[in-house]
């Protein structure tokens, strides 16, 4: 068996995601690749901890990022104890690296209220999910028409980070936005249904066999359809790059010198909540965060913000000159 279809059968059996799949083998090959312009090509198997330190040293060399290196270690880790059944323990001899830790980048609402007014067509209620549910991007991408609860005014998240659904609330100021996005949804989905070989929406295999009705239902099809079918068969959904080119373009026409990505709009969602009054808990059990800690982040950015203001008192115009020297002996 080669090496790909054994990493990948071991993959499926631990049910790793097709992003997590992606990025540990393309962290091997980049170190297959580098033994391998050094010497001749030698299977993993072959190779000892002397190859391993030396890739590391190399991405030490070239400055990679202290995620890269850990992601690689991960990857490696996996390679040989997982995939290959190994004894090499990559952890004793590959430290991990200290990940630098950044305050994330927050919008004030003026600024986000701009964006939101700059936004046409459907990127205009993605940008008032994101910031109004804090949804992730893709969490955004993948919601379904039968994932908005318009009667108890909540979302549904089925995809989230981790697999882990959760919910949010639907924020009033999208409303009617999403009824609008409901019925032009309607109308594509009736044109596709007079084309012969349509089969639907696009939709995991495993839940395709379940329900193979589903695909060619309305509730099933996607909130923010693709512009075009796959083969004339299958709608996907708008595709992630989209959404960040149209905020880029709109950041570029308002002047903000922020670095400002779709996921901004979250860290904003998140750290004005906390300044409007909510718990740091309710805010975590809305973003879907595992750890408390992860949350708190966002105090550290409201803490900066309580740095900058001015006390009420030294605001006041008092005179001075006036003013009385008591003598309490």
């Amino acid at each position: 068996m080669k090496l790909y279809e054994q990493f990948l059968q071991q993959c499926r059996i631990e049910r790793k995601s097709k992003k997590t799949i992606q990025n540990y083998w393309s962290h091997i090959m980049s170190y297959l690749k580098y033994n391998k312009h050094i010497g001749q090509w030698v299977h993993p198997a072959d190779m000892t901890i002397a190859n391993v330190k030396a890739y590391f040293a190399y991405l030490g060399c070239i400055n990679a990022s202290a995620s890269t290196h850990n992601n690689a270690a991960f990857a490696i880790h996996y390679l040989y104890k997982s995939v290959l059944k190994l004894p090499m323990n990559i952890n004793r001899f590959i430290p991990r690296a200290k990940r630098r830790k950044y305050p994330p980048v927050v919008l004030s609402p003026e600024e986000v209220n701009s964006i939101l007014q700059r936004a046409y067509g459907p990127y205009r209620l993605i940008f008032e999910l994101m910031y109004g549910a804090g949804l992730r991007l893709n969490e955004c991408m993948n919601l379904r028409i039968k994932d908005i609860d318009f009667a108890n005014n909540k979302i549904i998240v089925y995809n989230g980070k981790g697999n882990k659904p959760r919910q949010s609330f639907l924020p009033g100021s999208a409303y009617d936005l999403l009824i609008n996005q409901v019925k032009q949804v309607k109308t594509i989905f009736e044109k596709d249904i007079s084309i012969i070989t349509f089969r639907g929406c696009t939709m995991h295999e495993a839940l395709r066999r379940k329900f193979p009705n589903a695909p060619c239902e309305l509730k099933w099809q996607y909130l923010f359809p693709g512009t075009h079918l796959i083969d004339n068969r299958l709608r996907h959904h708008l595709h992630e790059s989209n959404v960040g080119k149209v905020l880029n373009e709109i950041v570029r026409k308002i002047s903000l010198t922020k670095r400002v990505t779709p996921h901004v709009l979250r860290h904003s969602f998140a750290t004005h909540l906390l300044e409007g009054g909510a718990s740091i808990r309710e805010v975590q059990k809305l973003l879907g965060h595992s750890r408390v800690s992860t949350t708190e982040i966002y105090t550290h950015v409201m803490q900066e913000r309580i740095k900058k203001l001015r006390s009420p008192a030294d605001t006041l115009q008092r005179k001075t000159d006036n003013l009385k020297v008591v003598n309490f002996n």
